[in-house]
This record gives structure tokens, sequence and C-alpha cells, in this order.
């Protein structure tokens, strides 16, 4: 899905689908503050979790096979928050070179 983000917005960037209503709506809304703060809450909120699991285990909750499957669960939604808000903050950075306006002086 981030791709076809990525790919329909660098098309309108650079003039390609400008009656496209879905990308309006998402340049209109979402701009690279939004994503990195989207990005790095997400980060943080999945931290949290691990944190939480690593500091919480017992030795003894090994031989509980409910509770290990538990925190296995916890575990994983932790790794991929951790891994898609990092996506969702390098996607942003992206998003955001598209309108980056540069000014090209002579080489004189």
């Amino acid at each position: 899905i981030e791709f076809w983000v990525v790919a329909k917005i660098f098309s309108y960037s650079r003039y390609f689908d400008r009656s496209d209503a879905l990308i309006i709506f998402i340049e209109k809304h979402f701009k690279l503050e939004k994503g990195l703060i989207s990005g790095v809450l997400l980060i943080l909120a999945s931290a949290l979790v691990l944190a939480v699991l690593w500091a919480s285990f017992k030795p003894e909750m090994v031989a509980d096979p409910g509770l290990r499957l538990l925190r296995f669960k916890w575990g994983i939604w932790g790794v991929s928050g951790l891994l898609l808000g990092t996506q969702v903050v390098f996607t942003s950075f992206l998003l955001g070179l598209f309108y980056l306006k540069v000014k090209c002086r002579p080489l004189i």
C-alpha cells in the first residue's frame, strides 16, 4: 500500500493525474509533520509494550503455555509497531522530498 501511495503522490507532484480525489485529499490532510508525529507515537507506544514485556518477565511464566502465547502475541504487536512506525517516518520524509522546491543557480 505504501508504494502505491508514494507512486500516486509522486505522479501528482510531477503534474500527472491532477484530478484524483484521493490524492488531493491525502495531500491536503497529511503533511510531513503529521506523518512524523504519528510515526514517532507509534514507535513510542510499541517500545512501551516491549519494555513492559521485558520488565515483567519472570522465569515462572515459561512453564505456563497461556502466558507464553499471550506474551508472544504482545511481542509481535510491539515489533510490528516499531517497524511500521519507522516506515511511516521514512515515508513521510520521502513524500516531503517530492514537494521540495530547489532553485537552480548558474554554474558560473
